[in-house]
């Protein structure tokens, strides 16, 4: 049925061999959740690095809107807008 020893018939090597694999198989078990918890807080600062600068291009695009509402009192034509603002969109819009 199964190769393993019986209780009866193990060795105090074999003991001392199960002990070592146990001990072994719990350190792999710690390091891996430890690891496990560094990629949550990696993943955690990534994402409040990543709604820090939407919030940044939120708030340059409304910046640009501004530019955008001011160029039309200063002009009076309600369709201008200001070319730097303009040149901005473009670039904020580029592909990473």
């Amino acid at each position: 049925m199964s190769d393993r020893p019986r209780l009866d018939q193990l060795t105090d090597d074999m003991l001392d061999q199960l002990y070592a694999e146990l001990w072994h198989l719990r350190l792999d078990k710690e390091g891996a959740g430890l690891a496990l918890q560094a990629a949550v807080r990696k993943t955690e600062e990534e994402r409040r690095r990543a709604e820090k600068a939407e919030a940044a291009i939120a708030r340059v695009r409304n910046w640009c809107d501004q530019l955008d509402t001011r160029t039309c009192e200063l002009t009076g034509d309600p369709a201008s807008t200001n070319p730097i603002a303009q040149g901005i969109r473009i670039v904020l819009d580029l592909p990473a």
